[in-house]
């Protein structure tokens, strides 16, 4: 398989597609479709439970069996992605899971629940809960519309102005519900104002976050290089100086960017979707899938263009 070129960012800046990115289409504009505006024409809203053993799997099934609730057990016994909301990833498209988890995925009644499901990682339960139409999830218009709302709200954080970029945030996601982004950078927001965050700190990270959307990388590695060193322990400060150093063409730094990441937040599960990335830019396949397995573990959905290209790639399906 012919690579593309290493010159191209990793995904976090924008919503960027993964699709795109690795099939190298060059345009500025190209790499402002957001991951979830795809050609897929269902999304299906699925929730997962995850527990470590067989037996465990199947208390679970007799549980469910009996009119348990599938939320309440999920938050009870999940090991597994979003535990805190009942196991809910949101409307996915098929693809996105696990392979051993899509097919199931997709021939599920809405309302029904799946039987165990072994895996590498564990035994999972699934359940269906709706499925609609790409159509009837989000429209081109209206994602053009919440990136508009997700960039005016990274200008006013850059600024310091959190209360107006809050809303932009806020914004973005009544418009588009699964604006990754926009929802990883109200958390981010909302940590500052609870001073969990140090607001010089997260000016200097949204200052990095806005020169990325320029696609200006020396600017965003000096602004992450003064978020770390007043913050050590900024995980996400780390993998987007990775990003920055990846799209310098620096894999080794955007590399140990990214383990640290790792280190300091073992669930940030776009830090190894990206390291994954990296790998197979450097042709470490086994360690690319280790860190697919990973991130998808954490609820991360990695997007079927990607997983297609690194099976071809790797020779392998998982």
């Amino acid at each position: 398989m012919k690579l593309v070129q290493k010159k191209l960012p990793l995904i976090l800046f924008s919503a960027i597609s993964l699709f795109l990115f690795l099939n190298a289409i060059p345009t500025k504009d190209a790499f402002k479709v957001s991951v979830f505006a795809q050609e897929d024409k269902v999304k299906m809203k699925i929730s997962v439970i995850l527990v470590e053993t067989e037996t465990e799997a199947q208390k679970i099934l007799k549980k469910l069996g009996e009119g348990a609730d599938f939320a309440k057990l999920a938050s009870q016994h999940s090991i597994g992605p979003n535990r805190e909301k009942g196991g809910n990833l949101g409307y996915i498209a098929p693809g996105y899971l696990m392979e051993e988890l899509n097919a199931i995925a997709l021939n599920l009644k809405i309302g029904g629940y799946s039987k165990i499901i072994e895996t590498d990682l564990g035994y999972f339960v699934l359940m269906k809960t709706d499925e609609k139409s790409s159509s009837e999830v989000i429209s081109s218009d209206s994602q053009s519309l919440a990136e508009q709302y997700y960039a005016n709200g990274v200008d006013f954080a850059a600024q310091g102005k959190f209360k107006k970029a809050k809303e932009e945030f806020e914004k973005a996601l009544k418009v588009d519900p699964f604006y990754m982004h926009a929802k990883i950078n109200q958390k981010i927001i909302e940590d500052v104002t609870n001073k969990k965050i140090e607001i010089e700190t997260t000016i200097h990270f949204f200052k990095g976050v806005a020169y990325g959307l320029k696609e200006q990388w020396d600017k965003v590695i000096a602004e992450f290089n003064k978020a770390i060193e007043i913050n050590p322990g900024f995980a996400e400060a780390y993998n987007n100086r990775g990003i920055a150093y990846f799209g310098k063409g620096q894999e080794d730094q955007a590399l140990s960017d990214f383990k640290k990441a790792i280190e300091i937040n073992p669930r940030l599960a776009m830090a190894y979707s990206n390291r994954g990335i990296a790998y197979y830019y450097k042709g470490q396949y086994d360690k690319a899938w280790d860190d697919v397995g990973k991130a998808q573990s954490l609820g991360h959905q990695v997007h079927p263009g990607f997983l297609k290209d690194l099976r071809e790639a790797s020779g392998r399906q998982k």
